[in-house]
């Protein structure tokens, strides 16, 4: 079966930022901070796959070893001229959830019917190549269902870990909570495997109102200087850096096909070898100051 009338093999990809990650649009003009990170239309931080294609790209002909496994990803990833497309397509990656302060706990992870609605999507198309995520697409549906009835200034939480008398504090701010024991295995199915065990029961949901200010307010914010070693004092700044959170997880879907081109012709599953991040990946930038490290699990 093929997607779109060329794909016809899928891979639904997580990230789970190890590090923080600093995925730079450039410099802003009249914004709170120097340097922000890759945001949506509706202003939530996104990866795109542009951003995630280049990084793998570059950390794949890092790792070549002979001219021909270069060509081999060249034909793959495709060529500097536009001689043939490229048989890989890399979606933007989704926030799936953001990890809050918590009065109680320390941390929890908070989601969304908006933000797990992607994720419905990416398996829907994942589907038409990987059956075996049936399962976690009805749960998913499930999910999405209880989340659509979050009203405002509410969570909706799987237990009581880390609630504080008749509230939840996320962030400074506090919350309502109804405790719905049914989120607890749902949660379960849809992310086993992507998260230990132990923090599937930190996962909350929110209403969709609630949730620009809740990842407003994860954010990081880090000011730097760039220092003249010689006199040593500021050469330049301070300017300040956007970072999506360490525990922040996003989701991606990678379509990938057989290649056009006859020379060098590839399998799928030859395909696959050469695309496959491995169990880590450097996105964005700050790599020299330990910024960006992401975990991969792929579905």
């Amino acid at each position: 079966m093929s997607i779109a009338g060329f794909y016809t093999a899928t891979k639904l990809v997580y990230f789970k930022a190890i590090t923080p990650i600093h995925l730079g649009v450039g410099r802003a003009v009249g914004e709170p901070v120097d340097l922000p990170i890759q945001k949506d239309e509706f202003g939530i931080p996104i990866a795109w796959g542009s951003s995630i294609k280049g990084a793998l790209r570059s950390f794949k002909e890092l790792k070549a070893n002979s001219p021909d496994e270069k060509k081999r990803i060249e034909i793959v990833f495709g060529p500097e001229r536009p001689e043939h497309a490229s048989c890989l397509s890399i979606l933007d990656a989704r926030l799936v959830m953001i990890p809050a302060r918590s009065l109680r706990g320390l941390y929890a992870y908070i989601t969304s019917r908006h933000m797990l609605e992607y994720l419905r999507q990416y398996i829907e198309v994942a589907l038409s190549s990987n059956p075996e995520l049936e399962s976690r697409y009805s749960y998913i549906l499930r999910l999405i269902e209880i989340a659509s009835r979050v009203p405002e200034n509410t969570v909706f939480i799987p237990s009581d870990t880390i609630t504080i008398g008749e509230g939840v504090v996320l962030n400074e701010m506090t919350f309502k909570y109804k405790t719905v024991p049914e989120i607890a295995g749902l949660i379960k199915k849809v992310f086993s495997g992507i998260l230990p065990e132990e923090e599937l029961g930190r996962i909350l949901m929110i209403s969709d109102d609630d949730l620009l200010d809740i990842i407003r307010t994860s954010l990081l914010v880090m000011t730097r200087v760039k220092l003249d070693y010689e006199k040593k004092k500021v050469k330049t700044g301070p300017w300040s850096e956007e970072y999506l959170p360490s525990g922040s997880l996003l989701a991606s879907l990678i379509l990938y096909s057989t290649p056009r081109v006859k020379q060098g012709s590839l399998t799928l599953d030859q395909v696959w070898e050469i695309i496959n991040p491995g169990k880590y990946l450097i996105l964005g930038g700050g790599e020299s100051i330990g910024k960006g490290i992401v975990e991969v699990i792929t579905v």
